[in-house]
């Protein structure tokens, strides 16, 4: 932050943890925007049940961050009201970034149509704190839920999230209860509202 003072008045960062900087939301993954609209078809395709009927879903690949990521799916391997994609888990990294690949973007399909019946989503960090899986779960009306960080005043800002210190916070109860009186906040990651966030308004 040093080394931008003397050029900038304010910085805007994605996962920075730089005291100073303002943190704005990772939000959606970009690759030409095809995901975007993925993100609408499986939303908006009446096939694809929409009943939540999956409380808890582990579904990341350990190739990114995986000593986090391992802690996480540990916490929550064989329990009974959890689902769990080991398929995707072991994915290979490299594969998992092909995103032109037939096989990836069904798979991409199916995460989501997984998303859309599912209640709560544990979201590890990946190769930053902020991590695509956060937007996507919000945007199909799950809960995700973050360890505690530096971004904890982004997350509660953003509305809609579950901080936890440590996983086994994250029980079947907890949940159930939890899901009583989720709160489902109106979707803007514009960068508009951000700024006038920051700036009191």
């Amino acid at each position: 932050m040093e080394l931008v003072k003397p050029y900038a008045s304010e910085v805007y960062a994605v996962n920075c943890s730089a005291k100073g900087a303002k943190q704005i939301p990772l939000g959606f993954r970009d690759d030409q925007y095809a995901y975007h609209k993925t993100l609408y078809d499986v939303l908006n395709d009446s096939s694809k049940p929409s009943e939540k009927s999956v409380l808890c879903l582990v579904n990341f690949n350990l190739g990114t961050n995986g000593g986090e990521r391992a802690v996480a799916r540990d916490n929550f391997k064989g329990k009974s009201w959890v689902s769990m994609s080991e398929n995707y888990m072991n994915l290979n990294t490299g594969k998992s970034l092909e995103h032109s690949d037939p096989e990836i973007q069904k798979m991409r399909v199916e995460y989501y149509t997984e998303l859309k019946r599912t209640k709560f989503v544990i979201c590890p960090p990946g190769t930053g704190k902020d991590t695509h899986r956060v937007y996507e779960t919000l945007f199909f009306g799950a809960v995700p839920v973050i360890k505690t960080s530096f971004l904890d005043p982004l997350y509660e800002r953003l509305g809609g999230c579950w901080i936890v210190k440590d996983w086994a916070e994250v029980t079947e109860e907890a949940c159930n209860e939890r899901w009583k009186n989720v709160n489902r906040p109106k979707m803007d990651f514009g960068a508009k509202r951000w700024l006038l966030a920051f700036d009191g308004t």
